[in-house]
């Protein structure tokens, strides 16, 4: 009774889920994505989920200068999202994250590399865009549209709920779409509109790149022959 009266009083899930239930799992509060996490925590999507070497294997970017990148590494099965892993790093070149796929190459067969569109800006000290480095590298990026953030927000809330993520390898990831929240303004008592921009930001803004991107492929492949690193196909 009388944790309806404080539902109805105006307390949130996550707060709920916190205070009277002492859940160490809860959301922050003013989390994007608290409700669709938990729901995957529930339906026990956050669990091992392995790698299936016969279906493409996407990467979602969130390219940082001064802080991190995240990459998210995602396959469609049917109807269903497989996170099957995720690499964050801060301070690296490209190179090191154009290392860290081919090593990974090994066993993940990719298909789109998806990146945030201002990965075309030209860089002037090195006078090249990001996608160029990159290309020279052995990948061969594809570069998400120009969006509102309030919109992919809501393209990656519509996905979550056919996600299912690998509870060891994504673990970074999964903590950063829990704690991906709103901004609060302790002025005007309420939440402003736009997100945080803090540690959770960088694995939160890969998601949302996937979230928005249509794969070029998705189905299962026929294996065929890699050229130079085999980062791509």
């Amino acid at each position: 009774e009388v944790i309806e009266a404080e539902r109805k009083a105006g307390m949130s899930d996550e707060m709920i889920r916190q205070e009277f239930y002492c859940s160490f799992d809860a959301p922050m509060v003013g989390a994007y994505y608290g409700s669709q996490m938990s729901a995957a925590l529930d339906e026990g999507r956050i669990c091992g989920v392995p790698h299936d070497p016969a279906v493409l294997v996407e990467t979602w970017w969130d390219l940082g200068i001064g802080d991190s990148t995240a990459i998210w590494f995602a396959q469609r099965v049917g109807k269903e999202v497989h996170l099957i892993d995720y690499y964050e790093n801060s301070g690296e070149p490209l190179s090191h994250y154009a290392a860290i796929l081919s090593e990974k190459a090994d066993k993940y067969n990719y298909s789109d590399h998806m990146l945030p569109h201002d990965a075309r800006a030209r860089e002037l000290i090195a006078g090249k865009t990001r996608v160029e480095v990159l290309e020279s590298l052995g990948i061969r990026p594809k570069v998400a549209a120009i969006h509102r953030v309030e919109d992919g927000i809501e393209a990656a809330r519509n996905l979550i709920p056919q996600c299912w993520f690998d509870r060891e390898k994504c673990s970074r990831g999964i903590d950063a779409l829990r704690n991906y929240r709103k901004e609060w303004d302790e002025t005007r008592n309420t939440f402003r509109r736009m997100p945080v921009h803090d540690w959770a930001s960088h694995g939160a803004d890969a998601f949302r790149i996937g979230a928005m991107s249509v794969p070029a492929r998705a189905e299962r492949f026929r294996p065929i022959e890699y050229q130079d690193t085999g980062l791509y196909v």
